[in-house]
């Protein structure tokens, strides 16, 4: 059996003086390699031209300009976006704010305007309990809308449609049959919803003709009633952005028991903060400013992995407090105050508050929340939170003394620190890229045929 030796060479090898063979199979000292490919020479890069390549390739953007005198465009764009990002945030930010002022104060007046018997400063829940009021408060809804140019103190104005000033609408939804007999502890439901509604155009003659003897001519069928829904647009202006020497903004107001959501400020804010949040990277290439990056990106493993056993524990507690003591506390009503109420204890937030907020009717209960409570706030305070800090200040300590005697080096990074050229040494500019030529593969693949 003939057995063929293949011989390999490494990289370290080539650092000496060349070795190249001569046309009787000599070797010549001193001479570069050279290999021959079907009629055309190609001289390999020296090592200590790989060197210099990987060194400017790991240089900072500062570096790279010193050694090329290569300008960091990328670095430049990344700033200028920032630039318009931000600014743009700004303005619609500015924008926002006043939009939101100009919201809040129309709903105040609009809530002192229609709403019968109604204190600035009371809670956004507004409850009436007998039928006589509820038939009262619409009275005063609809009679306060009819009149509302005669006593608004601001601009307001009815909508329109062409030359018709828009209706109130008010509507009642209501099971389509049923019967209730809490006495008998029996009841007979359609379960189907219907909807009765009716409009007020804004004059004195639709109001006298929905008041009889000075009451209200609407049926409401309060034994099946789901809901009463009173719905108007109202229109009006802005005129404080004149000050600012911007043209006035016109608003139309809705006022209903919905509200819309701006999905614009959630994208633009999640935009910006990805935009700065991008910079870091070339914060990275400078040590002294890349201790953050490296804590995080060195800690992160651990931090998940701590993470998901941790959050076991935190998501037992949530629930077991969620149905033990969610009917005797308003902080455990629903599993969203739960998480909300557990996480501010365990940054040690409203403690004696949520300790005093326990009833203490049923002593059991009453037990059972000291025992929660405080093995809750001992285990997640004084051993979560305190090994949860303790892993990243762990990995902080290390990259600090990694960065005072050295990082471990590899291979990689062993072999390029054998150059010892500084970026303005001018050796990086004298080499160049070999151009691209269409021309000299047409001819190689002449050479081919």
């Amino acid at each position: 059996m003939l057995k063929t030796q293949r011989t390999t060479k490494s990289l370290a090898d080539m650092t000496g003086p060349g070795l190249a063979t001569n046309g009787g199979g000599g070797a010549v000292e001193g001479s570069i390699p050279q290999r021959r490919d079907e009629g055309s020479v190609i001289n390999p890069p020296s090592a200590d031209h790989v060197r210099r390549k990987l060194k400017f390739f790991f240089m900072n953007p500062c570096e790279k300009f010193q050694a090329r005198g290569r300008k960091p465009w990328k670095l430049g764009v990344q700033i200028l976006k920032i630039a318009m990002v931000t600014l743009q945030l700004v303005l619609f930010g500015l924008s926002n704010q006043m939009v939101v002022l100009f919201k809040e104060e129309n709903t105040v007046a609009f809530k002192n305007l229609f709403i019968k018997n109604y204190v600035d400063g009371t809670s956004s829940d507004f409850a009436i309990y007998t039928q006589s009021e509820v038939y009262e408060y619409l009275s005063f809804i609809f009679s306060q809308y009819v009149k509302l140019h005669k006593i608004s103190v601001g601009n307001h104005a009815y909508e329109r449609r062409g030359s018709d000033l828009m209706p109130l609408t008010v509507c009642q939804y209501f099971y389509k049959r049923g019967s209730v007999s809490p006495g008998n502890e029996s009841f007979n439901i359609d379960p189907m919803v219907e909807k009765e509604c009716l409009d007020i155009k804004p004059t004195s003659q639709s109001l006298r003709a929905l008041l009889v003897d000075g009451k209200l001519n609407l049926t409401l069928h309060f034994h099946r009633l789901l809901m009463i829904q009173v719905q108007f647009k109202l229109k009006t202006i802005n005129l404080q952005t004149i000050r600012r020497h911007e043209l006035p903004d016109c608003y139309d107001f809705l006022v209903t028991n919905f509200a819309l959501y701006d999905v614009c400020s959630i994208l633009l804010g999640t935009s910006t903060l990805l935009v700065w949040t991008g910079v870091i990277r070339y914060l990275g290439f400078f040590q002294e400013y890349n201790v953050l990056i490296l804590t995080l990106r060195a800690a992160f493993p651990n931090v998940i992995r701590f993470c998901c056993c941790a959050s076991m524990i935190y998501l037992g507690y949530c629930f077991c407090g969620w149905i033990v003591l969610g009917p005797y506390h308003k902080k455990f009503r629903s599993l969203n105050m739960v998480l909300e109420c557990l996480f501010c204890l365990m940054n040690g937030d409203d403690m004696f508050s949520t300790f005093a907020s326990m009833p203490d009717k049923s002593y059991l209960v009453w037990l059972f929340s000291q025992l929660y409570l405080y093995s809750f706030i001992s285990l997640f305070i004084y051993m979560v939170l305190s090994l949860f800090i303790a892993l990243i200040t762990d990995t902080y300590e290390t990259i600090k003394l990694y960065q005072q005697n050295g990082f471990p080096q590899t291979d990689l990074h062993m072999f390029v620190a054998e150059c010892k050229d500084l970026p303005e040494s001018g050796r990086y500019r004298v080499e160049e890229e070999v151009p691209f030529s269409l021309y000299c593969c047409c001819n190689r693949l002449k050479l081919k045929t």
